[in-house]
């Protein structure tokens, strides 16, 4: 079982198929949000995004983009951590952690 783990980060298959996962939950949002604009809006206005008209392109921009690039294997080692900051950012502004 060891063995197997140990060479799961370097095979180009299990690299892809991960980046694949990873990038369907960005690639999701974004759809949904390019599909229903104006939910969407109405959700960032709720969140108290500002500018939500203006942030919502560049939002789904980021997420087709980044989920792209995971896909591909272009640009992954940029678009990765900046899909982490963006869900982390996302996390914090969005849910109340009020225990």
């Amino acid at each position: 079982m060891g063995t197997i783990l140990a060479n799961f980060g370097s095979d180009p298959l299990a690299i892809r198929l991960t980046g694949a996962c990873l990038a369907a939950v960005f690639l999701y949002s974004a759809v949904t949000k390019a599909l229903d604009r104006r939910a969407a809006v109405a959700e960032f206005a709720d969140i108290g995004i500002p500018f939500a008209t203006v942030a919502l392109p560049a939002v789904v921009a980021l997420q087709l983009l980044g989920g792209v690039a995971l896909v591909i294997g272009v640009l992954d080692r940029i678009a990765a951590p900046t899909l982490a900051a963006f869900t982390v950012a996302a996390a914090l502004a969005c849910h109340r952690f009020d225990g």
